[in-house]
Formats: C-alpha cells, sequence, structure tokens
C-alpha cells in the first residue's frame, strides 16, 4: 500500500481529528496537524478527503454517534423516566458531557457550523431526542405546541451550558442544576402532568399540549 492510502478505513482519520479538536478546540484545528499526528503529509490527507468541510462533516457524526452513545448509556442507568421527565435526565447528560468533553461539546452545539448541521445526516443526530419521545408518546404522534415546548427546553438547556462553558456569568456551576430544573418545571412539567392524567382516565393525549392554552 502507498503512503498516500496508508489507512483502509478513513474512521481512523476522523477519530483521530475528534480527538485532536477535544485536546486543543476547534477554532484551533488544523488539517496539517492532523496529518502530522497520523503519519501524513498535508497533500496525502485529501486522498482521504478532498475537503476541510468534509473532514468535519464526518467529524459532527462521530461527535453525535459518541454523544447520543453515551447519553443512551446514562439514561438506562437512570431509568423510570416518563415520556417528557426524561428529559431532565437528558439534560443532566448534557451537562455531564460539556464537563467532560468540553471542546467536543463547543464542537457539537455551539460552533459556526450552520451548514454542517443542515445536513441530513446531521438532523438524524439532532432529532435523536424528538423520535425517543415520539416512541413512547400513546398516539405515536405529537402535538406541534408540544414540539415547540421540547425545542424550547431543550434551546434552554444548551444556551445554559454554552453561558457557562463561556464563562458568561449568567449563572454558575452550583446554579445550572436548579435552573435547568425551573426551566423543566416551567416549559414541560404542566404537559407531563396533563398526560398521566388524561392516561390516569383513559383519555386521549392528543389535546394535552392543546389544553394548556385554554
Amino acid at each position: 500500500m502507498s503512503r498516500e492510502r496508508k489507512f483502509g478505513d478513513s474512521r481512523v482519520i476522523i477519530t483521530e481529528a475528534l480527538r485532536l479538536i477535544e485536546e486543543e478546540g476547534y477554532l484551533s484545528f488544523s488539517t496539517r496537524r492532523l496529518a502530522a499526528r497520523l503519519g501524513l503529509t498535508a497533500m496525502s490527507l485529501y486522498t482521504y478527503y478532498d475537503s476541510r468541510e468534509r473532514l468535519l462533516e464526518d467529524a459532527v457524526t462521530l461527535g453525535f454517534e459518541e454523544f447520543i452513545a453515551g447519553m443512551t448509556e446514562f439514561f438506562s442507568q437512570r431509568g423510570g423516566a416518563g415520556t417528557l421527565r426524561g428529559l431532565r435526565v437528558v439534560s443532566e447528560y448534557m451537562v455531564k458531557f460539556a464537563h467532560e468533553r468540553t471542546n467536543v461539546y463547543r464542537f457539537l452545539f455551539s460552533s459556526d457550523l450552520t451548514a454542517l448541521h443542515g445536513d441530513p445526516r446531521m438532523k438524524r443526530y439532532s432529532n435523536y431526542i424528538l423520535e425517543e419521545i415520539q416512541e413512547k408518546h400513546p398516539e405515536g404522534e405529537l402535538s406541534k405546541d408540544l414540539k415547540r415546548r421540547v425545542g424550547l427546553f431543550m434551546t434552554l438547556v444548551n444556551a445554559l451550558i454554552v453561558d457557562l462553558l463561556e464563562g458568561r456569568g449568567l449563572i454558575d456551576k452550583d446554579d445550572i442544576d436548579n435552573s435547568l430544573g425551573l426551566g423543566y418545571d416551567l416549559i414541560l412539567k404542566p404537559i407531563e402532568e396533563k398526560i398521566e392524567a388524561l392516561r390516569a382516565v383513559g383519555g386521549s393525549t392528543a389535546g394535552a399540549a392543546d389544553a394548556m392554552r385554554g
């Protein structure tokens, strides 16, 4: 095998790219530095990836794979979470992930990668949470209002974590759990209670979110 095709599987390259981002941060990421770590020349790296953007797309994919694998394990260890209450557990995992893998969290959730996150493969991972909830929903379909509330809560979670990571001063590490709990109580708990009440009497849950408007 020639030097230009040192690796038979490009996953080796992506794994090292994500490791480099984790160590040095996305803003410091350099394909030249990556090539050196892999024992390649900068030019030979492009025999695997024809652009930096394509390489980063796959790094985002791998990052979300690892994030979701960890979240799934964390969720199963906690157990017993209800349809929406599980999002509270998810928010706890996001804080844990951000603390343990800060640069990867920034890369996945707060980098200027809007175009990459719009890729269908990226959406498959970013929609994971909604898909998990929908599977547990009694009617298999979420109302538009409930989807908006879930999206609002997850946006709040990410905003609070990014604020903490960037040291902007809105909250501190001792207060984030209380802030996330308050967000859940205000945005999702009322609907969770409605759904549980409707289940108890054997009623439809489709109007639970709509009932909150009344």
